[in-house]
């Protein structure tokens, strides 16, 4: 499995990430807070592709027109100076980001696209952004959250393009820059990402909703192998009866994840494998029939990994 999402458990950065510049290793850190990724601001700068720091990776795109390579991050924000802006990016010239800012004292999500402000609203700690990179279509949009459950879409699309000038292609981003004065930082919990889940967002505004799911889904856990925890996402179109159940090698059931109705939506489920011994598992979706024409129940079972 291809590194991608990380919850920057480790002392040192995956083979996944890259940075943009050469980063200021004073000014960043895996181990001032163990399970986070804290990047500060190394110096002032007025936009972020000057920024130090800036760490990227390659996205594993879905190429479509609807469904969307998304990339989500859980940021802490409590030490960001006045005029520090820390998020996600789709970095690349043309760039956009999701984002927040501190401005007046007061922490603004933003919507940045190309070095213009399109629009923003304010924000709490922890916040959530999500950046959706629809490949076949060659535009990303962006949404955040206060919850990691209901996301609301923020300003306009980004049109990507590929340009030489920033030649490695679009890329996730994560950053933190000054625009006052240094010494702020921030502590990103969690990097996940996914190719090809449909995603829904709650709109802004005029901007309209993205579609919801389109059909039950089933998407493979992260990270994997794992130890002890894992996270299992997973998709329903419509009101539908669904279990979420994982099993042994011998088909036994060892732990219902989940088992009732479900509203429709995209939903994400926990397995602690604290209890268990090493080795390979099995998960299984479950949903009733979506609609009167069915013939059968949606079923999909993926393998997992607990590595102790």
């Amino acid at each position: 499995v291809l590194p991608t999402s990380d919850d920057f458990d480790s002392t040192a950065l995956g083979m996944q990430w890259g940075w943009n510049h050469n980063p200021d290793s004073n000014n960043w850190s895996l181990t001032e807070n163990p399970g986070y990724l804290r990047l500060k601001t190394a110096k002032v700068v007025s936009a972020l592709p000057d920024a130090r720091n800036t760490l990227t990776q390659r996205m594993f795109a879905y190429y479509s027109r609807s469904l969307p390579t998304t990339a989500t991050v859980k940021l802490e924000l409590t030490y960001l100076l006045e005029g520090d802006v820390a998020g996600l990016a789709v970095f690349q010239n043309p760039y956009a980001f999701i984002g927040v800012r501190k401005t007046n004292g007061v922490d603004f999500v933003v919507m940045v696209n190309n070095g213009i402000t399109v629009d923003s609203a304010l924000a709490v700690t922890p916040t959530y952004l999500r950046a959706y990179a629809y490949y076949g279509a060659s535009r990303a949009s962006f949404a955040y959250s206060f919850d990691n459950e209901t996301y609301t879409k923020l300003g306009n699309d980004l049109s990507m393009q590929f340009n030489l000038s920033v030649f490695t292609g679009n890329k996730f981003c994560l950053f933190n820059y000054a625009t006052k004065a240094a010494g702020g930082y921030v502590d990103f919990d969690w990097f996940r990402t996914h190719a090809g889940i449909p995603m829904g967002v709650a709109p802004r505004g005029d901007i309209p909703a993205n579609s919801g799911p389109r059909d039950s889904f089933l998407g493979q856990n992260y990270p994997n192998p794992f130890n002890p925890t894992t996270q299992i996402e997973y998709s329903i179109p419509r009101a539908s009866n669904v279990s979420l159940m994982v099993y042994n090698l011998l088909g036994q059931v060892v732990a219902t994840l989940f088992d009732g109705a479900r509203d429709a939506g995209i939903y994400s489920a926990t397995f602690d494998g604290s209890s268990y011994a090493s080795g390979a598992y099995f998960y299984r979706l479950r949903a009733a029939k979506m609609n009167a024409g069915d013939t059968r129940d949606y079923v999909e079972t993926k393998k997992l990994i607990l590595m102790k």
